[in-house]
């Protein structure tokens, strides 16, 4: 594992391997390798754990290792005062990782542009609570418009996926039934779908019939697989011993198809500008909740008199109960004014509001 953490205007890298090659990127050029005294020319083999640049200017790095045939990847790190993000149309994506939706400077510097995320008794908000609400509302969001933005993997609990272990990207799904009024699709839980690794047809008593990858067409964006025989392919049938198309074409019944599958986006720069767009506003609304508590706790207004001169102020700027009610109550209702417009394109049912 590569592991970059910047310290002022230096990077400092971190590793496991005991002897590799160093290679770094700026911004969307070329790798070029540490040669012992600088960057671009022959590779030098290194030893240590550590490694620290100091040859830096303005942009953002990546870094990777070379051993054994095999190459590691850093996170990405911004060097200088420019921000970076999405917004900025400077945010790359790490090789060989999912990369960020949203950046910290995404966040504060257009979802939240002009307001101060310090509490009222001077702790700053951290960029890892940001990266959290970002986190926070893309699940939200996953779960309203039934889809996958993450990526993840789906593997068929069955008798073939015993040694499976799962985790919090990694899921046992049960088989999918056979609806005969669906004849020839099946449609998948979850979208959108990156591969498929596994099609089965199994009869009604539990037995492998055949396998449909061969026959299957897939609409990745909506999750529908339909399979049916390509030229050549009808004679794979023979020897079964059952009806398969009578099964198919008269008969309910569970467990039928036996799915191993791949879904959410490959990286994040793949994600539509639209949902990036939610994501950002969803997390916002979290934040500006939570900071405007910090700054005025349980405090909606207050007035004083004294010998007939007064002056009052109130902490509520919209219909919300909350000091920053009015951009929160702009930020939902363009939520859900998205997520009405647009129920159809993810799938063929109803969306509720966030």
């Amino acid at each position: 594992m590569l592991i970059a953490t910047q310290s002022g205007d230096n990077i400092i890298l971190k590793t496991t391997l005991a002897s590799y090659q160093l290679e770094r990127r700026l911004n969307t050029g070329t790798w070029d390798p540490w040669t012992g005294s600088g960057w671009g020319g022959v590779p030098a083999n290194l030893t240590s754990f550590n490694f620290t640049d100091y040859d830096l200017s303005d942009g953002v790095y990546q870094y990777r290792t070379f051993a054994a045939a095999l190459y590691e990847y850093s996170d990405c790190s911004s060097i200088g005062s420019n921000p970076v993000g999405w917004t900025f149309r400077n945010y790359i994506v790490p090789v060989d990782q999912f990369g960020e939706i949203l950046t910290v400077d995404d966040m504060q510097l257009y979802y939240l542009w002009g307001i101060s995320l310090t509490a009222s008794n001077g702790v700053p908000w951290t960029d890892a609570q940001t990266q959290t609400s970002v986190e926070w509302a893309v699940y939200q969001l996953e779960k309203k418009l039934n889809i996958d933005i993450f990526p993840r993997e789906y593997f068929c609990d069955d008798e073939q996926n015993v040694a499976v272990e799962e985790s919090k990207f990694v899921i046992k799904d049960f088989p999918y039934p056979n609806r005969r009024q669906r004849r020839f699709l099946v449609m998948l839980r979850k979208r959108p779908v990156q591969e498929v690794t596994r099609f089965d047809f199994f009869s009604p008593v539990d037995t492998k019939i055949l396998n449909l990858l061969p026959w299957l067409r897939l609409d990745k964006r909506s999750g529908k697989m339909w399979y049916y025989p390509k030229q050549g392919q009808l004679q794979t049938f023979a020897g079964y011993g059952w009806p398969w198309n009578l099964i198919l074409e008269t008969i309910n019944y569970p467990d039928a198809f036996h799915i191993d599958v791949k879904t959410g986006y490959k990286d994040a720069e793949l994600i539509p500008e639209d949902l990036r767009d939610i994501v950002g506003k969803i997390a916002a609304m979290k934040l500006l909740n939570v900071i405007g508590d910090g700054l005025l706790a349980g405090f909606s207004s207050s007035s004083i008199g004294l010998d007939g001169m007064s002056e009052s102020f109130s902490s509520t700027q919209g219909v919300e109960n909350a000091f920053f009610g009015a951009r929160i109550g702009v930020y939902q209702k363009e939520i859900d004014a998205y997520i009405e417009e647009n129920r159809n394109k993810y799938g063929n049912f109803r969306i509720g509001s966030i």
